[in-house]
């Protein structure tokens, strides 16, 4: 129990952090320089990918000629202000692709399919070593910030966090949310305008997270209706009721997408454990304050799905992506959803209140916890990723996986009096203290690299990165142990 005291402590410390400092913010939206590339052509797109270096960050190369160079000439493109749509001026065809609303773009159409923007930005002396970020605004960043401040308030009721809460409960319904087809827009500019207006469910799930929460720490009607809203459009349009489950993504208008990712990184299937996950955890929420019969039906589903379509019983591993039938083609572990989902699919059990349910997810809950702890170093550290089909591990240890790490642990602890868990938790936050946290600047850094140096490239805020992970694994402690 020292142990928990001290972690306990700790973690009421790393929530009183702050910092403040003066920011200037300057609107960047006015005169971009736009211009069409070519998708199959080379020489159309401005000799892009033919280059000694031909990504940003060796834009000042001597090598490069390109539009990411400096010394680029875009004098004859269009002048543009953001947002900006150059598919909106395209012409119809019939045998174009329904998901673009048979506009003339993509893979048939490679001449309308790339567009490039330019922008010089101007940076006076006086700025020199001082930080400067390009931002923009995305909406699952917004909700997560809602959630951690109006949890933050309902736990220790301070006012600031409050009225943060409450700006970003504003800035939600008032920017993000789409009064037209209902739903979340994925982002905005800097002056609340939708930059990108597709309906990805994996945000609008973190909307309805935050705004549950909020009308959990404070009664408050309005954010309650908008999270019932969310929900409403989730079923609505994302709900399989032929193969059961939600499809990642869809258009404005929820019309099929033709790119479903999340990111990047992700494959482009219809189907995957991350939305899922971040379904049945505002699912969770929303039904502490809203016991409804319909929430409750997809609650138990949503916990039924990671039962018997996303776990891999053999492994106790999570499978990640999945066709619209659920046939899974990818062979990835992900250690930090492994043991983020052993205590979410726990607490979403829990809060549902069905015994004979509760206990045949707990028979899961050690045993998921337990293929997550495959990626455990030494210290107590949790690695990335293993993709098995490409023999390759990533062991960067994230800042997000470490502080799953320690609640999963920590969930053990207390409902399965797991005295090693325990052990696993308190050197996962001796890592995080000794590696993760910037005593002087504040927040945490993004990871640690495999030989043990700290990533300061990375964001420690920005569109993939808030307080959401790391304050809530504060709040989980508070609550467990206070």
């Amino acid at each position: 129990m020292k142990q928990v005291c001290w972690l306990f402590w700790l973690c009421c410390l790393s929530l009183g952090i702050h910092a403040q400092s003066m920011r200037e913010r300057i609107c960047l939206d006015e005169a971009w320089q736009f211009a069409l590339g070519n998708a199959s052509s080379p020489a159309s797109d401005f000799g892009c990918g033919t280059e000694y270096f031909n990504y940003l960050t060796k834009a000042a190369s001597i090598h490069n000629e390109g539009p990411y160079a400096l010394k680029f000439d875009a004098s004859s493109w269009e002048t543009v202000d953001l947002p900006h749509d150059w598919v909106v001026d395209l012409p119809y065809a019939a045998e174009a692709s329904h998901s673009h609303g048979y506009k003339t773009i993509g893979y048939k159409y490679p001449e309308t399919s790339v567009g490039w923007y330019r922008k010089t930005i101007s940076i006076p002396a006086s700025d020199f070593g001082k930080h400067l970020y390009l931002q923009f605004d995305g909406i699952f960043r917004d909700a997560r910030i809602l959630w951690t401040f109006s949890a933050a308030y309902r736990i220790l009721k301070k006012e600031e966090y409050l009225e943060t809460a409450a700006r970003a409960k504003r800035y939600l319904i008032d920017c993000f949310y789409d009064t037209d087809f209902g739903g979340i827009y994925w982002e905005l500019d800097c002056d609340g305008n939708p930059t990108d207006t597709k309906k990805q469910i994996y945000a609008i799930g973190f909307a309805i997270y935050g705004l549950s929460e909020y009308a959990r720490a404070t009664g408050d009607e309005e954010a309650l209706d908008y999270a019932i809203r969310l929900f409403e459009v989730i079923e609505k349009y994302s709900f399989d009721p032929i193969q059961n489950g939600y499809l990642e993504a869809l258009t404005r208008d929820w019309k099929p997408i033709e790119d479903m990712r999340l990111s990047d990184k992700d494959e482009n299937e219809k189907k995957t454990m991350n939305t899922h996950l971040h379904i049945l955890e505002p699912y969770t929420n929303l039904y502490r304050v809203w016991k409804d019969k319909r929430l409750e039906n997809q609650l138990r589903n949503l916990i039924r799905i990671f039962l018997d379509k996303i776990l891999d019983r053999k492994t106790g591993h999570l499978n990640l992506f999945f066709e619209e039938d659920w046939l899974n083609k990818y062979h990835i572990y992900s250690y930090g959803h492994d043991i983020e989902a052993s205590w979410l699919l726990h607490e979403a059990a829990l809060v549902l209140g069905d015994a004979g349910l509760l206990k045949e997810v707990e028979e899961w809950v050690v045993r998921i916890a337990q293929a997550a702890d495959e990626g455990l170093n030494a210290d107590g550290s949790m690695i990335y990723e293993n993709f098995l089909d490409r023999q390759h591990i990533d062991r960067e240890c994230h800042w997000w996986v470490q502080a799953e790490n320690v609640v999963g642990h920590i969930n053990l602890y207390q409902h399965f009096q797991d005295e090693k868990a325990l052990e696993i938790a308190g050197k996962t936050w001796n890592f995080i203290c000794e590696h993760l946290i910037d005593r002087q600047g504040g927040e945490w850094y993004w990871s640690c690299y495999e030989d043990g140096t700290v990533n300061t490239k990375d964001d420690k805020a920005g569109f993939w990165k808030c307080p959401y992970h790391n304050g809530r694994m504060c709040m989980e402690i508070i609550e467990r142990f206070s």
